[in-house]
């Protein structure tokens, strides 16, 4: 697995990590140690765009898991606007971590887990950019 890192400015600074390969038992660490660094780096609002990745295990949903409780328990994560505004819409979908370009088989694994129930994913990179609040 390959992660290359970019940054993209939506409504907000957007880390933006491009993962390549499979992302699995002998892999997910390294994704958790990557976002960990940007976080200490000051990173808040983070995408994983899985256009590339061809493979994704329960290691990875766990190293999924861990991030986006590292982003939603961010103390300065925002003013908490953002997580106010998706609980009044009735979604408990995380304003600060958002999946995209996944493959038809990397989503049905990521919808049968259920992660689709509290985060956003989308088609592709541009759309994810689009649903970040401030």
């Amino acid at each position: 697995m390959e992660i290359v890192v970019s940054h993209a400015q939506s409504r907000v600074p957007v880390v933006v990590f491009h993962v390549s390969g499979r992302l699995d038992a002998a892999t997910h660490a390294q994704l958790v140690q990557q976002a960990r660094a940007a976080y200490d780096a000051g990173m808040r609002h983070l995408v994983i765009d899985l256009s590339e990745c061809s493979f994704i295990s329960s290691a990875a949903l766990q190293a999924i898991h861990k991030i986006l409780i590292m982003l939603r328990t961010a103390p300065s994560a925002g003013s908490g606007q953002s997580a106010r505004r998706a609980a009044g819409k009735g979604s408990g979908k995380s304003p600060y971590l958002k999946l995209c370009g996944a493959s038809p088989s990397v989503r049905e694994v990521l919808s049968i887990v259920g992660y689709d129930g509290f985060m956003d994913l989308y088609p592709s990179l541009g759309d994810a950019l689009g649903a970040f609040d401030e």
